[in-house]
């Protein structure tokens, strides 16, 4: 399930998100996972990239349910509809920013409500193929990761570890992402060394308000803030 801590301009509109009901889920594989649907607005550049992002809050009822539909949906004029992920960790504390300047806090797609969360700073492609790129994010988010949870994992020429917190369904559906290793046979970037293990302790990724990302099209993998 997904907690959110709400910043003070918000916390009276948005204080229906503390009602406790159970995060939405696909079962894939025979596993339940729960599913990260994103709508982004773009940049103008050329080719764009993802600037605004909007998350589907797993905390209402009925939402965030079925990846067909969403990944169906029309978006509109310069925004684009991520395709659905899932999300590799357990649980997680969102503490959702002001939006830009004439964007809504809140928006509705086809039916699914999604929260204005995060913010890409920069980014580029450092890596082909496939590609691979490192944005910053501005978000404020601590994803946690429970004892007995299998995490995957990529460790840069610079020390610094990288795990994956979502991935395209397609993922899940090709590959058994509860399983040590099976990740490894997948192209990697020179230099970078791909690993897994089944958590012993709770692991927690605390953005800190700034998340440092690696992505390749259907991975995403989030910094540790130290090196291990």
């Amino acid at each position: 399930m997904i907690t959110l801590r709400i910043a003070a301009p918000f916390a009276l509109s948005l204080a229906l998100f503390f009602l406790a009901v159970p995060a939405r889920s696909e079962i894939i594989n025979g596993h339940n996972w729960t599913l990260n649907l994103e709508y982004r607005l773009l940049t103008e550049d050329d080719p764009p990239f993802s600037r605004q992002v909007y998350v589907c809050n797993t905390d209402l009822a009925g939402n965030c349910e079925n990846s067909t539909s969403w990944d169906a949906l029309t978006p509109q004029s310069g925004w684009e509809v991520a395709p659905a992920r899932v999300r590799l960790f357990d649980s997680a504390t969102v503490v959702l920013p002001a939006p830009p300047a004439g964007l809504p806090a809140q928006l509705v797609l086809g039916g699914y409500t999604l929260d204005y969360t995060a913010e890409v700073l920069d980014g580029k492609i450092f890596a082909f193929p496939p590609p691979w790129a490192v944005a910053t994010v501005m978000r404020d988010t601590a994803m946690t990761y429970d004892v007995g949870t299998v995490v995957h994992e990529v460790t840069g020429p610079d020390g610094f570890r990288y795990t994956l917190f979502t991935a395209e369904v397609i993922v899940a559906q090709t590959y058994d992402l509860t399983m040590e290793g099976t990740l490894s046979g997948l192209s990697y970037p020179s230099g970078w060394i791909y690993s897994s293990r089944t958590l012993t302790e709770a692991l927690v990724l605390d953005s800190d308000g700034l998340a440092y990302v690696l992505s390749a099209p259907t991975t995403s993998w989030q910094r540790w803030n130290a090196k291990p």
